[in-house]
């Protein structure tokens, strides 16, 4: 296996031939063909007979581009595209296969293969796609560099692969930061948000790691890191109040009802903030979920209060202890009278109901001013205070 990250270079000049391509097929006869056939184009060329041995060429030489059988035995050409994304992103791979069907040519797009060749293919046709994918290669390195040196690298993944290659390494690098809410009537601290943090080069914002962890079914795991790091942080905090953001997928994760789980031991600390961005079932479920959370000691949050879809049996069957208004509501508010009747209707309704209100994405002291002239219960944002590591417990509250 590959672990150590490669930067990927441009051939020495535009032809694309001053690096090899690398061909992989365990039919020997056809990896033989299809080495003559570039040859005689003039690509130079490494062969395998096998994904293991493509993986030692790999590892050794600068490649320009991979052709591979899809199903080879020991490792197919999907794991093979899996462990080269670990090392770059960038390197085209062409899938080739005498057993085409649409499952297989589905999975090879999905899992970011350039193109999928059918067995028997034409030299015209192999000296096409290798055309297309040195091409493509070469620009795909010249934007990643162009963008490095813009400092713009966020989000550049290639395809499904290299997020799963990158994957259990971002898990590793997850950290928290920490917001502060404030009490109005004294604006002194009352919990911390607990927001995420990644130290990956490429999936580096909250949202991408995010997008990644979905797009690989894969919440479960970010929220499990992130509950862990949490409870750690609340052990050794005595006292600290946390608001933490739970994906609605993290719901119906069992571990978060286990009283072993590392956070429930510290649950009567921990509002989860539960997202109006995203779509809940309104079930009787939902509400029996919520209602085990309670009874373990959670309090229940929620989020981005008028940016989203949330219907109103989703609403009440959280039955938030608090509501968290969305900026979009706040950015503004002392000099719009919309937003102004908006807010003075959700701060009555949530105090006849008994839910406190927290308003973030407070930015300017007109703003602030103003929620606490109508009666918001905390304060969050900027102005008051920026994300960033836990203070010292004696100064916490």
């Amino acid at each position: 296996m590959m672990t150590a990250p490669r930067a990927s270079c441009p051939p020495e000049d535009d032809t694309g031939r001053d690096s090899p391509v690398l061909l992989i097929d365990d039919e020997i006869s056809i990896l033989r063909a299809m080495d003559r056939m570039l040859k005689k184009n003039g690509y130079s060329t490494l062969v395998a007979e096998n994904a293991a041995e493509a993986l030692s060429l790999f590892a050794d030489h600068q490649i320009e581009a991979v052709i591979s059988d899809i199903r080879m035995p020991g490792m197919s050409g999907i794991d093979l595209l899996r462990e080269i994304r670990r090392v770059d992103l960038d390197i085209p791979v062409i899938f080739v296969t005498g057993a085409p069907s649409i499952e297989s040519a589905v999975e090879a797009v999905k899992y970011g293969a350039l193109q999928y060749l059918q067995k028997p293919f034409s030299e015209e046709e192999l000296m096409e796609a290798v055309s297309k994918a040195v091409q493509m290669g070469r620009l795909a390195r010249i934007r990643r560099r162009v963008l490095e040196e813009r400092g713009l690298t966020a989000g550049i993944v290639s395809d499904l692969a290299g997020t799963q290659a990158r994957f259990d390494n971002i898990l590793k690098g997850i950290h928290m930061l920490y917001q502060p809410l404030y009490r109005s009537s004294d604006l002194s601290i009352f919990a911390f948000e607990a927001l995420m943090r990644s130290d990956d080069q490429v999936l580096n914002k909250p949202g991408l790691v995010l997008s990644a962890a979905e797009q690989l079914d894969r919440i479960r795991d970010l929220g499990r890191v992130i509950r862990s790091q949490v409870a750690q942080t609340l052990r050794m905090n005595p006292g600290l109040r946390v608001f933490l953001n739970l994906h609605p997928e993290e719901i119906w994760d069992p571990r978060l009802l286990d009283r072993e789980d590392p956070l429930s031991a510290k649950a009567d600390r921990v509002i989860l903030e539960i997202t109006e961005r995203r779509e809940l079932p309104g079930s009787r479920d939902l509400s029996e979920r919520i209602r085990d959370l309670k009874q373990l000691g959670y309090r229940l949050a929620v989020d981005d209060l008028g940016s989203g879809y949330s219907s109103l049996s989703s609403f009440l069957s959280i039955d938030p202890d608090f509501v968290k208004v969305d900026i979009s509501l706040v950015r503004g508010a002392a000099r719009d009278r919309n937003k102004q009747q908006l807010l003075q209707s959700v701060i009555e309704l949530c105090r006849n109901m008994k839910i406190e209100v927290v308003a973030e994405g407070i930015e300017t002291e007109e703003d602030r001013d103003y929620l606490i002239s109508i009666g918001c219960d905390y304060l969050q944002g900027y102005l008051l205070a920026r994300p960033g590591p836990l203070p010292s417990p004696e100064t916490q509250f």
